[in-house]
């Protein structure tokens, strides 16, 4: 499919609005030459930083460790691939002519500020449910020596009656 789009040049000889021809599946193609090696990155990092808070929260992480927890980490995984291919939407409209050489020069600024948000926003993510996770297991803990307690006691029957 090729479109035309409108190219001004500025300070040149060339007239203004100069209608050129572009094909959107060479601006897809480029695009995707681009954004899926970094897709690796993307999902290292976002792995290291699950793992880091797993390892973390050990004593309490093993309950993420069942088949609901598994599959709503894939769940969550998709989701975050989902969210990468925002990058593509952006992309493809940013190669139109007019800005063209430009974006092919910085479009690593957009890569990097995604991976900090979905990197940040996962952490952050994460020290919540660690968090979480060692407030209900000392909750339990605390549960569990008063029952010691109680039930240390109960033997003897109710005093005082």
């Amino acid at each position: 499919m090729t479109s035309t789009g409108v190219e001004e040049v500025s300070g040149s000889s060339e007239p203004i609005g100069k209608t050129i021809n572009f094909s959107v599946g060479t601006l897809v193609a480029d695009a995707l030459r681009y954004w899926e090696p970094r897709r690796i990155v993307y999902n290292a990092l976002l792995a290291l930083i699950v793992l880091g808070y797993f390892f973390a929260a050990w004593p309490a992480s093993r309950s993420w460790l069942s088949l609901n927890g598994i599959l709503w980490l894939f769940f969550l995984t998709v989701l975050a691939n989902v969210a990468y291919c925002a990058a593509y939407v952006v992309d493809v409209f940013v190669q139109l002519p007019p800005l063209r050489g430009t974006w092919t020069q910085v479009r690593c600024v957009l890569f990097f500020v995604g991976l900090a948000f979905a990197g940040g926003n996962h952490a952050v993510r994460r020290a919540a449910d660690v968090h979480a996770l060692r407030r209900r297991l000392k909750r339990d803990e605390r549960r569990a020596a008063m029952r010691r307690v109680f039930l240390r006691a109960a033997p003897d029957g109710p005093s005082g009656t």
